[in-house]
């Protein structure tokens, strides 16, 4: 089984964001941000706070760089 954070599959959301960052081009922090809650609601999130909470997303942006 896949690991789990809030109810969404870890490796699908990093590598979802990760994915969308390379086709916009961008290394943006504030990009990454917006695209890793469109993620999580695209995996079927709902909840705003869950979706936004700063160091899950932080370590994610350090690994989904290279990881994905």
């Amino acid at each position: 089984m896949p690991e789990i954070l809030y109810k969404i599959p870890i490796s699908l959301w990093v590598c979802g964001t990760a994915q969308k960052m390379k086709k916009r081009r961008s290394t943006d922090v504030r990009v990454w941000t917006r695209e890793w809650f469109e993620t999580y609601q695209d995996l079927g999130g709902t909840n705003r706070h869950s979706g936004n909470k700063g160091c899950p997303r932080a370590a994610a942006s350090a690994f989904g760089t290279w990881a994905c």
